[in-house]
């Protein structure tokens, strides 16, 4: 039996457990590439864009070596057919990883930091117009933590001001935005299963989180939702091992309806050839192998398993840490419906950051840190020191990511969630 000096480690993210359901799948048509003889550009790779373009619900996918290059083909490809051209500026959250910032500068782009909302760690809608010159041409929206940062607000602003909309898609695979016809779909699966919804405005006072998650992966509301990946004019995905839906090893795409720029992006990413000895571009390196794209067509047969487990730990977080704890450490808007959320990341928010950790770690917990220095006060970047962000400064010092997905048992978020309930009773924090 388990004694206290032996509790077992809840990790932060177990790969090789959320490998393990897909595993023999995924030995399989590893074998079947081996023994194709193919291992490049071949029938794996076209599936699997088919199969994606058609989960996200765009026209294109272009595979990728990665996330980054995925972001930094779609700004050459605008730069290409003439719609961006160097020193044009991109609106950007301030509260990203490096790579959003990296991809924008490394082909002459300028990005314009903006301060996120604190109630959803996103970009702050209200603050766009007022970033926005004569210069600007676009704004790299980021769903970070896996959170929808699209709104119809922002959409409005782009389309006033002529701004093409990019997405890193990085971080949110399955994410969407409920739209009306999203709403009434969920509305009528709701009404099928409880007698007692006899109108609409009963339906939407008895439609929960719960009731939400349980229905996540019915094929008429999903049909319905739009992807992220699919809001803008083109959206940038990375499928990194420890994504949501994760290679084994370095993968990415880029999701479009224009075809323009998917022809562009298609040439640019084989060192910009158009034919066989064709060099229309200067292009990049950058192409997913068979095996990845063998792997992830594996899991993209079960694209929502992932997302619904971390939902369900998420609420066992909310229902098992302390009320003044949620209230002071979760931000207010993170779980506004399980569609607009998956939960890449699970974020707490608290001063108490690197004290709690240690203490979580002494009780054998895995935690992480997304991100403790802001893309403004990387050495790489002494242009950008100019900016005073005090709400990403205070995101960088304060967040600490909590172990949240499938292969946690309820027990382990259940014991995460007390522990850290003891860790501010007894410091009077609470």
């Amino acid at each position: 039996m388990e004694t206290e000096n032996e509790k077992k480690t809840i990790k932060y993210l177990d790969l090789k457990g959320i490998n393990a359901p897909y595993e023999e799948e995924i030995k399989k048509e590893i074998n079947q590439v081996v023994s194709s003889g193919w291992y490049l550009q071949g029938r794996c790779v076209k599936q699997f864009e088919k199969n994606y373009a058609t989960f996200i619900g765009t026209e294109y996918c272009i595979s990728c070596g990665n996330g980054l290059d995925a972001l930094k083909l779609i700004l050459m490809g605008e730069m290409a057919i003439g719609k961006l051209h160097q020193g044009d500026e991109i609106l950007v959250p301030a509260n990203t990883y490096i790579a959003t910032i990296l991809s924008i500068t490394s082909v002459g782009l300028v990005p314009i930091l903006v301060e996120p909302n604190p109630e959803t760690l996103q970009i702050d809608e209200n603050l766009i117009e007022s970033n926005i010159s004569y210069k600007t041409k676009g704004i790299m929206l980021v769903h970070l933590y896996g959170k929808l940062s699209w709104t119809e607000r922002i959409q409005e602003i782009c389309k006033e001001n002529d701004l093409l909309i990019f997405e890193d898609n990085a971080q949110a695979f399955g994410c969407g935005y409920v739209n009306s016809s999203a709403r009434e779909a969920i509305r009528r699966k709701l009404n099928q299963e409880d007698e007692n919804i006899t109108h609409q405005n009963q339906i939407d006072e008895n439609i929960t989180y719960q009731d939400q998650i349980d229905i996540i992966s019915n094929y008429a509301i999903q049909k319905s939702i739009c992807h992220t990946g699919a809001l803008g004019d083109a959206a940038a995905h990375s499928f990194y091992p420890s994504k949501n839906l994760g290679a084994l090893g370095d993968a990415g795409a880029v999701t479009t309806d224009d075809e323009e720029l998917a022809e562009a992006i298609r040439a640019l990413h084989d060192y910009g050839r158009t034919s066989r000895f064709d060099f229309e571009y200067r292009g990049i390196n950058s192409r997913m192998d068979e095996i990845q794209a063998a792997v992830l067509d594996v899991k993209l047969r079960h694209p929502h398993d992932e997302h619904i487990a971390r939902c369900r730990k998420a609420m066992l977080y909310m229902d098992y840490l302390h009320p003044d704890i949620v209230e002071r450490c979760i931000p207010k808007r993170l779980l506004e419906d399980p569609f607009s959320n998956v939960l890449h990341i699970f974020p707490f928010m608290t001063e108490e950051r690197l004290r709690l950790r240690e203490f979580l770690m002494d009780e054998s917990v895995e935690t992480a840190i997304h991100y403790p220095i802001p893309p403004n006060e990387q050495l790489g970047y002494p242009e950008l020191r100019h900016y005073q962000l005090p709400i990403t400064q205070n995101i960088a010092c304060q967040e600490l990511s909590l172990p949240c997905n499938s292969t946690m048992r309820d027990e382990e978020v259940i014991r995460v969630a007390q522990l850290i309930n003891d860790y501010f009773l007894r410091r009077n924090l609470r």
